[in-house]
């Protein structure tokens, strides 16, 4: 254990950079406590609005640890959460190593955020870690934790990883939400396993959990860019069936599915299908409908998109 008159020379030392950091706001103090308590004031107060200044927080929270000093694990988990709000990753998870290895206690809404910052810094298997953890600690874990892991494996092109965990956690009685399926079946689509996809889709039924006009989305998309336009447009017909209706999204991604196909008059008909239900087109879809007609020599109707109004094609049907 430390002594107090050389716990009290190591703060001397170190109380010159104090004075840098808060000017003359923090006051020299032979107490241990006072000054811990001093010190922990000013990490909340250098997170706050409206100009913060995490930097010195953090190099403050660092000195303390140095000082064989342990701030409460409050203030500790306040600063973490606070770092990741602020989308500070890095040093986010340099305060969480740090914890972690002198023994200071992770809250939940603390590992949340870890889980999220190891994600977006794209260490997605560290993530995974934290969730075992969460798990070990007894804490309850939501299906909010587990999208941003699954979010993150399938970024990450680890689908397959994702829906061993997904498929682990059914067993365990968990219950996926609507962002739970679309991450996965955008993972399958974009890991060109169609079948999957849409295998999952099938499954979302027998969950109560309805495809959205999100779901249909992404599996029109994964067919268009297959050429599987037939089985494209029946998902299309059955997502108005069950009473969703088409963004322009949804109809871009047809009519870009058709225009590459080389059935830019499909496409069109789609087009101006969408303008007929007051959709507006947006740049994607203009452009892709343009390149078709212009990949055909259909100069006229091409101005005739150009100004916004329904093309015919009537010369390129003859």
């Amino acid at each position: 254990m430390i002594m107090k008159p050389l716990l009290n020379r190591r703060l001397h030392l170190h109380h010159h950079e104090l004075i840098k950091l808060f000017t003359s706001k923090l006051p020299a103090s032979s107490s241990v406590t006072d000054y811990l308590q001093e010190a922990e004031f000013w990490i909340r107060s250098l997170c706050e609005k409206p100009n913060p200044q995490f930097d010195d927080a953090v190099l403050l929270f660092s000195q303390l640890i140095d000082l064989n000093l342990i701030p409460l694990h409050l203030t500790c988990n306040f600063l973490v959460r606070a770092l990741a709000k602020s989308e500070n990753h890095n040093l986010t998870l340099q305060v969480y190593t740090t914890m972690s290895r002198v023994g200071i206690s992770t809250s939940f809404l603390t590992l949340s955020a870890v889980i999220d910052c190891f994600v977006n810094t794209h260490h997605v298997e560290f993530a995974f870690g934290v969730l075992s953890l969460m798990v070990k600690r007894g804490f309850s874990v939501t299906v909010y934790n587990v999208n941003i892991v699954l979010k993150g494996l399938c970024r990450n092109g680890k689908v397959v990883e994702a829906m061993e965990l997904f498929r682990q956690l059914r067993r365990g009685c968990m219950s996926f939400d609507i962002v739970s399926f679309n991450t996965l079946i955008r993972g399958l689509c974009k890991a060109k396993n169609m079948e999957g996809a849409l295998k999952l889709r099938d499954e979302m039924e027998v969950t109560n959990c309805s495809p959205n006009l999100t779901t249909y989305t992404i599996l029109m998309d994964g067919l268009c860019k297959e050429g599987r336009m037939d089985e494209a447009m029946r998902l299309f017909k059955e997502m108005r069936v069950n009473g969703l209706v088409a963004d322009v999204v949804a109809y871009g991604t047809l009519i870009s599915g058709f225009c590459h196909r080389g059935d830019v008059i499909k496409g069109n008909e789609l087009f101006n299908e969408m303008l007929g239900q007051g959709i507006s087109p947006n740049v994607i879809t203009y452009s892709c409908l343009l390149d078709g007609l212009c990949g055909i020599g259909q100069w006229e109707e091409a101005t005739t998109i150009r100004t916004g109004e329904p093309a015919k094609l009537s010369s390129y049907l003859i």
